[in-house]
Parts: structure tokens; sequence; C-alpha cells
């Protein structure tokens, strides 16, 4: 394992101890704030799994770079594991990361007001 890769993988093992809470029984990964919405995003256009588009709160996938951490997860790499949890979070329930290619993902404080109220 070369140098920029243990680099990515202390990113995206940080960032899932950062950003969320993990559910071991379901394989959840839940986005509470704001700044964990925006680090798992960023997190995500970093191992170049999601690219912004030009208009605001799109992303497309980067299909070929899924398939590839897909291949990974098979094998159960946590890192790969992770990033693919994380992306189904991002991109929202109803959408089925092997079947979109573009997902809207806001990131604002409207998105997460409290529950409640």
């Amino acid at each position: 394992m070369n140098k920029q890769s243990k680099k990515h993988i202390g990113t995206i093992l940080a960032a899932l101890g950062a950003v969320g809470v993990l559910h071991s029984n379901a394989s959840a990964f839940e986005t509470k704030s704001v700044e964990m919405h925006a680090a798992a995003v960023r997190v995500l256009m970093e191992n170049g799994i999601i690219a912004p588009l030009e208009q605001e709160n799109w992303y497309q996938i980067n299909r070929k770079r899924l398939e590839e951490v897909m291949s990974k997860a098979d094998t159960a790499a946590p890192s790969a594991v992770g990033l693919i949890v994380m992306l189904k979070a991002v991109a929202g329930p109803d959408v089925d990361i092997r079947e979109v290619d573009l997902f809207l993902a806001r990131i604002g404080t409207q998105d997460y007001s409290p529950v409640g109220k």
C-alpha cells in the first residue's frame, strides 16, 4: 500500500468517525448536521466517487470509480464499505446508487431543521 493510499484511507476513516454515526446492526450512516453532510460530500469528491455539476447541489456519480470501490467492498475492505455507505447516505434513501448517475444533495441549514418543529 503506497503512501497516498494510506493517506486516503486515513482521511476516510477520520471522516467516518467525525461526520456521522455508524449503526452496526443496519450498516447505516447518518449525517446529523450540515457540517457532517458537507464533510461526507467532500470525502466522496476527494475519493473521486462523485463530482459536482454546474447546477448547485447536483452531483454525478463516477461510475467507473464506484465500480472499483464496490469490488473492493465485496472483499470487506473497511474503507470501501465506508465509502459506499457514505454515498448512500449523501444521495438519499430513495436513490439506488447502482442505477442513478445524478442526484441532488443539498448542503444547507434548511435541510437540517430540528425534528418536531
